[in-house]
């Protein structure tokens, strides 16, 4: 009996075993209005003006721009004016543009995912590194940007690019 047992445990063991990995490098995701949201082609173009993550999935598309190529946080929005040096865009498949260059309207209370009011766009970029090497950067992102009119707005949360290749132009 012990040695059927010992059978089953080993068969069992082997049995339990999968090849379900799945690597993410490189990634470009977040969570949009709560659900996870992630590119399936993304890029980092380079030019001596500024530096634009874009990323791809099923025709929407996101776009973080900074102005340089070095590691830090980047604002983005209208709720910090003083400090703002990058912007945010993200076009639905339908072609409707979200960007932290927008705010919303004045007349219009929107709640955000936490249940907060926001008015304003807003936001951070934040690079962690950058490796000229192997051509890749890494970071962390969030923001709230609203359409041209104020009347809608999307969320992007958790967010998160790791080695996306760099493309100089």
């Amino acid at each position: 009996m012990k040695t059927w047992y010992a059978v089953f445990l080993v068969c069992l063991m082997f049995t339990g075993c999968g090849d379900d990995l799945e690597f993410n490098d490189p990634s470009l995701q977040a969570n949009k209005d709560g659900e996870l949201w992630k590119t399936t082609t993304h890029q980092v173009f380079y030019t001596s003006g500024a530096v634009i993550l874009s990323g791809n999935l099923n025709g929407a598309v996101i776009s973080l721009e900074i102005p340089a190529l070095e590691i830090g946080t980047y604002y983005v929005g209208k709720a910090r004016d003083e400090m703002v040096n990058a912007k945010a865009v993200f076009t639905n498949a339908t072609g409707v543009e979200f960007s932290t260059l927008y705010s919303a309207d004045d007349s219009l209370t929107t709640p955000n995912i936490d249940e907060s009011t926001v008015y304003y766009s807003e936001g951070e970029i934040q690079i962690e590194e950058i490796n000229t090497t192997e051509g890749y950067i890494s970071g962390v992102f969030w923001f709230t940007a609203y359409n041209e009119l104020g009347t809608e707005k999307v969320d992007f949360n958790q967010g998160v690019f790791y080695r996306v290749p760099i493309i100089a132009e």
